[in-house]
């Protein structure tokens, strides 16, 4: 059994499992919201290894979606694309 972060509880999880039914399972904000879903049942360090990112940078997403920042789990807007029909 993994060890579980004092910031991943329950209310985390639902909160992330809530917010995806809203927004769908395609998505950048919706992968980090799968990502957070799964650390609950199979510990950070194993997700952030198939995710290829730091296990920090996941418990930043857990941090935000704990305090309902979910706002900051979308793309800066430098990286975002343009949309040529404006």
């Amino acid at each position: 059994m993994p060890k579980t972060s004092k910031f991943l509880d329950s209310t985390v999880v639902s909160t992330a499992k809530k917010e995806l039914e809203k927004l769908g399972p395609y998505g950048y904000v919706s992968k980090k919201l799968l990502a957070v879903i799964a650390s609950s049942e199979h510990g950070i360090a194993e997700v952030a290894k198939i995710y290829g990112v730091n296990r920090n940078t996941i418990t930043e997403w857990i941090k935000h979606i704990r305090d309902l920042n979910l706002e900051k789990l979308k793309a800066p807007e430098e990286r975002c694309k343009t949309h040529k029909l404006k």
